[in-house]
């Protein structure tokens, strides 16, 4: 989380679990640990059934640099209805009358992101598998994204000319952050990818290749 003190009040809090689930008791509102893009909290609350409810409360505080909420909330709408592992955004508010920052709620998705160091090539295959499904959602379906440009285009120019190797010359949806960190895995599966306020369309490599130097630094050249 980052620095920012908390801006959202109790009562601020209380509005929203009123709007997200009705006859809900407000309970807590509790900083999570994590990234430094956005302030982010676990909001806890109480049904009239007695169950505990919880969501993750996202604000786009002086730190954050990434897309505006209420593209970054219509993005996650299009890759949860596309069936990709993100959470489902609830609820946007950029009023500044909740919180002095823009918002987005989501579901709270129950995870870890740490990678067992017996299991490192497995969870790497998987990671892989959960980028090519990013790569492969079609751009017509989600809302309009900057263009990240290849600070090498001629590189292209070195890519063999058969058939099969022409979708790599194609603009791909780009997650822009993908590592470890913002992945969520439960029993050896990822459930939760985060953070997509850095999403783009561009060359797919560009994904690939910072993943792997983040797993360079986690796991050594083994883990790249």
């Amino acid at each position: 989380m980052s620095e920012d003190t908390k801006s959202i009040s109790e009562v601020g809090a209380a509005v929203l679990v009123a709007r997200l689930s009705e006859h809900a008791k407000y309970l807590s509102l509790d900083p999570l640990v994590g990234g430094v893009s956005a302030n982010t909290y676990l909001l806890r609350a109480i049904a009239a059934s007695g169950q505990e409810q919880c969501w993750v409360l996202r604000e786009h505080g002086t730190n954050h640099s990434g897309h505006p909420a209420t593209l970054e909330f219509a993005l996650l709408k299009a890759l949860h209805r596309a069936g990709l592992q993100v959470p489902e955004p609830l609820l946007c508010d950029v009023s500044l009358t909740i919180s002095a920052y823009p918002l987005i709620v989501m579901t709270f998705v129950r995870g870890s992101s740490l990678i067992p160091l017996n299991m490192q090539q497995a969870y790497i295959d998987l990671m892989a598998q959960q980028l090519w499904q990013i790569h492969r959602q079609p751009l017509e379906d989600l809302p309009a994204l900057p263009q990240r440009l290849d600070p090498l285009p001629e590189a292209f120019d070195y890519l063999p000319r058969e058939p099969q190797w022409r979708e790599l010359r194609q603009r791909k949806l780009l997650h822009g952050d993908f590592w470890p960190q913002n992945l969520l895995w439960r029993q050896g599966e990822i459930v939760g990818v985060l953070e997509w306020e850095d999403a783009a369309v561009g060359d797919p490599h560009a994904d690939v290749a910072a993943a792997s130097v983040e797993l360079r630094y986690l796991f050594g050249a083994t883990g790249a």
